[in-house]
């Protein structure tokens, strides 16, 4: 391990580095960072500097990452992760959880969350936020890249929803399914079975 280079990388850097491949925009990092825009862009020069690498490139009014920050950017948000998990002991509080909460789901997944997510968006404190995106936005690459904290799937529990290792899930509530058919259909009156299909 390097520990010399370790030593002059600044975790404030990785995390503005984190924040800008979410946002593509050094505004919206300083806001959700709560910083002036300039500190933003000084880190990120700073950084380019270590990393011998563009990182990012102007596109329109927007920041676009190079394939470097791309490749970069899950093992930034492991890092990150582990470190807040350092100073996060505990279950999770929404009235003083600071930060950004991010999440994906199906259109059609939402109803179901929905009341309990407003339930938990109620109770953040004025220091955090939650983001909601859909499947098609930002599926299980968001995820790995740090884009996303969760992702809420309708999912066959027999199966895994990805083989990557560096994720990991967990079903939170259990549901039938439903078979619907016109009331005269020949099956209709009969018990249907996954062995008979």
């Amino acid at each position: 391990m390097d520990y010399t280079t370790l030593s002059r990388i600044s975790l404030k850097n990785l995390t503005v580095m984190h924040v800008l491949l979410m946002t593509h925009s050094v505004t919206a990092t300083a806001d959700i960072l709560c910083v002036t825009p300039s500190s933003v862009s000084k880190a990120l020069s700073q950084l380019k500097t270590q990393l011998n690498d563009e990182l990012f490139f102007r596109r329109g009014n927007q920041l676009t990452p190079t394939q470097f920050a791309l490749s970069i950017g899950p093992a930034i948000h492991n890092v990150l992760s582990n470190i807040n998990g350092i100073f996060q002991q505990g279950e999770f509080s929404p009235e003083v959880y600071e930060g950004t909460l991010s999440l994906s789901m199906r259109e059609s997944t939402f109803e179901l969350f929905a009341p309990k997510l407003c339930g938990i968006s109620a109770q953040l404190s004025d220091k955090a936020r939650l983001n909601i995106s859909t499947k098609e936005q930002f599926s299980f690459e968001a995820l790995q890249s740090g884009k996303l904290d969760f992702l809420l799937l309708p999912h066959d529990i027999s199966q895994p929803p990805t083989q990557s290792k560096s994720l990991v899930w967990q079903t939170i509530m259990e549901d039938e399914m439903v078979c619907l058919m016109r009331a005269d259909h020949p099956l209709a009156q009969q018990d249907l079975t996954i062995e008979a299909i």
